[in-house]
């Protein structure tokens, strides 16, 4: 699972095009992405439930560089639990013996008794095998962290339009 942040060269106005300007652009944007990369990171390890901790320790930053479609970021999380948490499930029996659906059982629902935790454990196991965990409400819908990222759009619209502003300011123009 991944987050993206990027500008594209290509699409820049023909005033930045030139030699030292566009270097300086480039340095500018990689600045820029390296910042919506952080925001985007901050903001997921805030909103991520926690359990465990694994899933909000998973996310990642990929630094801004230069690739063949522009300068590119990322926020990755390989925990299993963040496509689960982003996407939902299909119907299956998960396993009750980890501690994370116990741990949650207790945070969430107060219970401290072990074979009461053990009976829940295997309700909630039941109810995932015969319906599945919800994902997004329809398919036009971004899951939980999509709509972390879409949140950030105005700030990261703002960051980008610096990028021009600031090198415009660098060159007198």
């Amino acid at each position: 699972m991944a987050s993206v942040a990027s500008i594209k060269l290509e699409e820049l106005p023909e005033s930045l095009q030139p030699g030292n300007m566009r270097e300086a652009f480039e340095r500018e944007s990689i600045r820029a992405v390296n910042e919506m990369v952080t925001i985007a990171h901050n903001n997921l390890v805030s909103f991520s439930p926690v359990v465990t901790g694994a899933l909000s320790r998973g996310w990642k930053q990929v630094p801004a560089q230069k690739t063949s479609e522009g300068i590119e970021g990322k926020v990755t999380n390989a925990e299993t639990s963040a496509v689960v948490t982003e996407y939902g499930a299909k119907p299956h029996f998960p396993p009750i013996s980890p501690p994370a659906l116990g741990v949650w059982i207790q945070r969430a629902l107060g219970i401290s008794d072990p074979k009461k935790i053990r009976r829940k454990a295997f309700a909630i196991s039941s109810a995932i095998r015969n319906r599945g965990l919800p994902g997004p409400m329809n398919a036009d819908s971004k899951g939980m962290f999509g709509r972390v990222i879409k949140s950030l759009n105005s700030e990261f619209f703002s960051i980008s339009n610096s990028i021009v502003e600031n090198v415009k300011t660098r060159f007198n123009v």
